[in-house]
């Protein structure tokens, strides 16, 4: 997507009428894979791979075939990092043999085959005492979810799986091949060299979940579709498409069973507001303990939200009559398909309430559904407890931490940043 938008932006076309919207195909893909999501894994694995003992670590590896328009880019050439056992020149089997004999050194692994729909039947008929099950000519969706661990080179399947939030590697034999890698950049690590294949197949299999957090930048966004239609609507209509479905933006009132989020208006910059941002207690864990906030300070920030995908909304208690307790905002990266959120509860008696996590909710549900985003962050100090609890509560996992700007009452703390990928949310609503 980004080389083509850049191969227009090189032909002259006016970047302001450049969208990328994503690909529906990538939508179909989680849609047709939500049944076996659901399936129990083990009575999953049984039906596909009855074979393989159940307790055994099952690599499932996408062949693919080491021909096509440009045969010679498909062989050895002297690029490759990756070598095999020295008897083909086959792409494809020497990142096999690569990945066989990786596997070997792993206790109770078991190396599966799903074979590309062209594969002659005997094109690895050699590796048969090696390969524990092949798997072909069905639905390869329930074999990708059977296995502990999918592996392959740049076939499109990959990054099916990563969509369908299956742990995935691609093993290149040159590291050029990564260009050839489709969902967008980081959707499949990769690696290049036998020991960094050997150390990636033994830390995957160990923690999935824990590897695809650190490794991976998460699956695109759903929802192209819809992008696809505002954008033509818009050209149709003599009007520029809106970035990504999100510019212009206004931030929609959002409503929950306690609380009306409306986008922040002036009449609420009272010396109350501001009385919070000053207060040390309220903000003890925020960099505006810094700073000296005043209403002229503070018009400023809210202006500074005009003509951005970013949202302001003012948090107000249905059951006081519509009280003023807090904000929360959110800023956001279309291109990247991220937004971050952030959230200051001032009325101290809300505090302990769960009206923080509930705000928090309802703008996160805003991210997802309303503007597709790919994956929702935020980041807090360790000290937060109430924090942490509310980014906790609404799904999101740690991903990273770092030493914080600032000590807090003399002390450091780390920072504590956190997210939820749109493939989590969408399977779980």
């Amino acid at each position: 997507d980004t080389a083509t938008r850049d191969a227009f932006l090189a032909l002259g076309v006016d970047a302001g009428r450049i969208r990328i919207v994503g690909n529906p195909a990538f939508d179909r893909v989680r849609a047709d894979a939500a049944a076996d999501t659901g399936r129990d894994r083990a009575a999953l694995r049984h039906d596909v791979f009855p074979d393989v003992p159940p307790d055994d670590a099952l690599i499932l590896f996408l062949t693919e075939l080491s021909d096509g328009l440009d045969p010679a880019q498909f062989r050895r050439t002297p690029e490759y990092s990756l070598t095999g056992r020295g008897d083909t020149d086959g792409r494809t089997e020497i990142v096999l043999e690569e990945v066989l004999d990786a596997a070997a050194s792993l206790p109770k692994t078991k190396v599966a085959l799903r074979l590309h729909p062209k594969t002659p039947p005997d094109l690895y008929a050699g590796y048969k005492g090696e390969i524990a099950a092949i798997s072909s000519g069905t639905i390869p969706h329930p074999a990708l979810l059977a296995a502990d661990l999918v592996v392959g080179l740049s076939t499109a399947l990959l990054t099916e799986a990563a969509l369908m939030g299956c742990p995935v590697l691609s093993v290149l034999p040159r590291a050029a091949e990564a260009a050839w890698l489709s969902g967008g950049p980081g959707l499949v690590p990769f690696v290049t060299t036998r020991d960094d294949l050997r150390r990636t197949l033994a830390e995957a299999l160990d923690d999935p979940d824990s590897f695809m957090s650190a490794h991976s930048a998460g699956a695109p966004r759903p929802g192209a579709a819809g992008r696809i239609a505002r954008a033509l609507t818009a050209i149709s209509g003599n009007r520029p498409p809106a970035p990504d479905g999100t510019l212009p933006y206004t931030p929609p009132v959002l409503e929950t069973p306690r609380l009306t989020l409306e986008p922040f208006p002036q009449e609420l910059l009272t010396d109350r507001y501001v009385g919070w941002l000053n207060d040390p207690e309220i903000v003890r864990f925020s960099e505006q303990r810094h700073t000296s906030h005043t209403v002229e300070s503070c018009r400023d920030f809210v202006a500074s939200f005009a003509g951005t995908p970013n949202g302001l909304w003012a948090i107000r208690e249905k059951a006081m009559d519509g009280r003023h307790v807090g904000n929360i905002s959110t800023e956001v990266d279309p291109i990247a398909a991220t937004g971050d959120i952030r959230i200051l509860i001032g009325e101290r008696a809300a505090w302990g309430t769960g009206i923080g996590a509930e705000a928090w909710s309802a703008v996160m549900a805003h991210l997802f559904d309303d503007l597709g985003l790919a994956q929702v962050t935020a980041g807090t100090l360790e000290g937060n407890t109430g924090m942490l609890r509310i980014m906790e509560k609404s799904g999101m996992t740690e991903t990273r931490r770092e030493v914080g700007p600032t000590p807090v009452d003399g002390r450091p703390m780390d920072a504590v940043y956190a997210r939820r990928l749109a493939a989590d949310w969408h399977g779980k609503q």
